[in-house]
């Protein structure tokens, strides 16, 4: 889900290109044998129009109207820490602690891409970048969000390193 190019892959492997292209060939057969299929994705107009109720339910610790936006089985992971919440009210009541007083919000988000994929760079009230945060959308709503907890990732997604 980071929207990295084969060369990139590749090196970070040690691999050549084409091993590293073969091996990924591999993965989604494998994928699209075993996995369930998807439900339909959403047009341009209703992704952009989910992810903005999305954004405005953090931006305004809005935590009804960001749980009416996940499916029942939503996940939301945040590597590389061993943080796993599942379904609507486990990820409600995280939200609920991270925009709340106790959390590091208010957050400010910029809209990227990974892998075709809605995704921002989160900063905190100060500007400072936290996160990679990638959602998996479809007509039923939100499925995941993977909250990547590593900045040195920005500059991969034409991210600012700073709001300041």
């Amino acid at each position: 889900m980071l929207g990295w190019s084969a060369q990139d892959v590749a090196t970070l492997l040690d691999v050549t290109v084409a091993a590293a292209n073969s091996a990924l060939q591999r993965a989604r057969a494998r994928i699209d044998a075993v996995a369930p299929p998807r439900t339909i994705r959403l047009s341009s107009a209703d992704e952009r129009a989910l992810v903005e109720r999305y954004v405005q339910a953090w931006e305004h610790s809005d935590v009804a109207a960001f749980v009416a936006l996940l499916k029942q089985d939503a996940v939301l992971s945040m590597p590389p820490l061993h943080e796993w919440y599942v379904g609507p009210s486990a990820i409600g009541a995280f939200f609920q602690w991270a925009t709340g007083p106790e959390g590091a919000g208010p957050f400010r988000f910029v809209p990227t891409r990974a892998n075709n994929a809605p995704a921002f760079g989160i900063y905190d009230r100060t500007g400072a970048p936290l996160i990679l945060h990638v959602l998996d959308v479809d007509a039923d709503g939100v499925a995941s969000m993977a909250s990547f907890m590593n900045p040195d990732l920005f500059p991969f997604f034409d991210l600012p390193p700073s709001l300041v």
